[in-house]
């Protein structure tokens, strides 16, 4: 199968971008995560990233409570890649999907979007409101991005303030400090 054929079928399922990386380990501190894909598939020759986009939802005036399109969009993502990787092991192949990897950092380490000071990717042309899975296979598809030396911060920060003011925890502090601890996305690293 190619990255094409792939990428289409993933596109039938509501995936915006279907990324594929080599299995690269990748440092974290979170313990529920896995550091490297190969511990879990030691086969492993490729990681494909789906990408999902969402439109947020904002506070209206008199709601009490507004639940956010995050989590209906990771669930049908959860849903259409476990699908994927069962397409692929019918084909022969070894696939694991929702394989819980530092999402970020490899995003980040492959150039895929940049970091903003708020601790979200940000992917050119989708944007930062998106779900992302991972499925980790032994079938071989060329890598459509290599590593960078140091992903940088985003630039197109301008320090308005806007994501200090949107957080719903108040984990963003003034001057782009993060607490983890009242992160809600602090689990997906």
């Amino acid at each position: 199968m190619t990255n094409a054929e792939f990428s289409a079928l993933a596109a039938k399922k509501g995936f915006s971008a279907c990324y594929f990386l080599p299995p690269t380990a990748v440092s974290t501190s979170y313990k529920k995560l896995i550091e490297d894909p190969r511990s879990v598939l030691p086969e492993a020759r490729t990681v494909i990233l789906l990408i999902k986009t969402y439109v947020p939802a904002y506070d209206r005036e008199g709601c009490e409570a507004v639940i956010s399109p995050y989590y209906s969009t990771s669930h049908a993502a959860y849903k259409a890649a476990k699908e994927l990787a069962l397409l692929l092991t019918g084909m022969g192949y070894k696939a694991l999907s929702n394989v819980q990897v530092p999402l970020k950092k490899l995003m980040a380490l492959y150039g895929i979007g940049s970091m903003g000071r708020n601790s979200l990717i940000a992917i050119d042309g989708l944007g930062s409101a998106f779900h992302v899975q991972a499925i980790v296979t032994d079938a071989e598809f060329t890598y459509t991005h290599t590593r960078i030396e140091e992903p940088a911060l985003t630039s197109r920060c301008i320090n308005c303030g806007r994501c200090v003011h949107a957080c719903p925890t108040r984990a963003i502090l003034p001057g782009a400090a993060i607490v983890p601890s009242r992160c809600l996305r602090a689990v997906s690293e």
